[in-house]
C-alpha cells in the first residue's frame, strides 16, 4: 500500500468546516472541527462516532474539482440495521464542496415536517406540509429547478417501512432505511442550491485534465444514458453499472427490469431489500415494493459488504469506482498528491 493511502486518516490532522443542521432549534452553524479522515466514507465513519443519530453528508477530497469523476460523496445515518455508510455520484458533493464546506451534519429532530434548502451562505428551513405523501419523482419535478439537487424521502420512509431509501437526484439509493430514519428526524427532503469550488492548483490542474483525456479515448466503448455526475468525462452513471452489475443481477430475469427500478426509487424503496424481501415472502419484487411504499417492514437480512481498502481510498477521494478502472493507479495517487501541495 502506497503512503499516500496508507495516510488517508493521519495525513489530514487538520480542522474540518462542518456544517451542523440543528433541526430542533432550526439553527445552523459552521464548526471547525479537528478530524483524521481525508473526506468522503472515511470522514462520515468518522464524525458518525460523535454524531451518533445524525444524517453526515461528506463529499470526497477531490470532489468539486477538475479531477475526472470527482463527483462523489458519503452519506452515513443510524437505521434499523446499523450505522449505514455508502458512497453515491451526481452533483450534491460538488455543490457542498462549493458551499466551502468539508460536510454537513443533521441532527436533532423537528416536530414539524421540514424541506431543508442548502444555499451557499444559508440553511433555510420550510414545511414539508405541501409534500407530505407525495413520490420521487412529483417532489423532484418541483424541487429540481435551475441546477437544484435533491436528497428526498418517499412515501415508504414516511410510513416506516425498513426497506425504504433515501433517493438523491431522482435515481441514486442509499438503501437500508434510510428513508424511514430521516422522516423520523423531521425531513422529507434536502435541496442544494448550485455552486462551485475554486479549491485547486496549477499543478493538480494540469494532472486532472491529462487523466481526463485517457478517460476520454475510452468514452467510445462506455454507453451514455443521460446521467452524468459532476466532471465525469465519459458519463456512463449509475445506470450503466446497475445493468452491468448489482440490480441487473438480482434483476437479470425480468424483462420489465428498468420500470421496477424506477417504481423503487417513484416509492423511495431498496430495490435490493425489496429483492430480499421478495425471497422470503414469496412475493414478487414489485408486490414487496407496493406493500413498502404502505409502511410494510420486512426485517431482511443484508449481507456485510467485504473490505476492501482500495475501494475505501476511492471512496474517499470522491472518484468513482467503475470509472477508475479506465485509470493506472497512480494516476489517482497522483493527482492525491498534487492536491494536497502547496500551489
Amino acid at each position: 500500500m502506497s503512503n499516500l493511502r496508507s495516510e488517508r486518516r493521519d495525513l489530514q490532522r487538520i480542522l474540518k468546516k462542518i456544517l451542523i443542521v440543528d433541526l430542533e432549534n432550526k439553527k445552523f452553524e459552521i464548526a471547525n472541527l479537528k478530524a483524521h479522515s481525508i473526506g468522503g466514507s472515511s470522514l462520515a465513519r468518522e464524525l458518525l462516532l460523535t454524531f451518533k443519530n445524525s444524517l453526515i453528508i461528506t463529499p470526497g477530497l477531490l470532489t468539486g474539482t477538475s479531477a475526472p469523476t470527482g463527483g462523489r460523496y458519503s452519506l452515513g445515518m443510524k437505521t434499523d440495521y446499523g450505522h449505514h455508510i455508502s458512497s453515491i455520484g451526481g452533483f450534491i458533493g460538488a455543490y457542498i464542496r462549493g458551499y466551502g464546506i468539508d460536510g454537513v451534519v443533521i441532527t436533532g429532530k423537528s416536530e414539524e415536517k421540514l424541506i431543508l434548502k442548502f444555499s451557499p451562505n444559508k440553511v433555510y428551513f420550510d414545511s414539508a406540509s405541501d409534500f407530505l405523501g407525495k413520490s420521487i419523482f412529483q417532489i423532484a419535478n418541483a424541487l429540481e429547478k435551475n441546477g437544484k439537487k435533491t436528497i428526498i424521502v418517499g412515501p415508504a420512509g414516511e410510513r416506516g417501512s425498513d426497506i425504504s431509501s433515501l433517493i438523491s437526484e431522482r435515481f441514486r439509493s442509499f438503501g437500508k432505511g434510510s428513508g424511514k430514519s430521516l422522516f423520523e428526524m423531521g425531513v422529507k427532503a434536502l435541496v442544494f442550491f448550485p455552486s462551485q469550488s475554486t479549491l485547486e492548483n496549477k499543478k493538480f490542474i494540469k494532472e486532472a485534465l491529462k487523466i481526463r483525456e485517457k478517460l476520454k479515448a475510452k468514452d467510445k466503448s462506455v454507453r451514455r444514458y443521460g446521467h452524468p455526475c459532476y466532471g465525469c468525462p465519459i458519463s456512463c452513471a449509475a445506470m450503466e453499472g446497475r445493468l452491468k452489475k448489482g440490480v441487473s443481477r438480482i434483476l437479470k430475469n425480468y424483462e420489465n427490469a428498468e420500470k421496477i427500478v424506477d417504481m423503487a426509487n417513484d416509492f423511495g424503496v431498496d430495490i435490493f431489500g425489496a429483492y430480499l424481501a421478495s425471497k422470503t415472502c414469496g412475493c414478487s419484487i414489485e408486490t414487496v415494493i407496493k406493500m413498502a411504499k404502505d409502511g410494510k417492514s420486512f426485517n431482511v437480512k443484508y449481507q456485510d459488504r467485504p473490505v476492501d481498502d482500495w475501494k475505501d481510498y476511492l471512496d474517499s477521494l470522491g472518484i468513482c469506482v467503475d470509472a477508475s478502472k479506465f485509470l493506472k493507479k497512480e494516476d489517482i495517487e497522483n493527482l492525491h498528491k498534487f492536491f494536497i501541495e502547496k500551489a
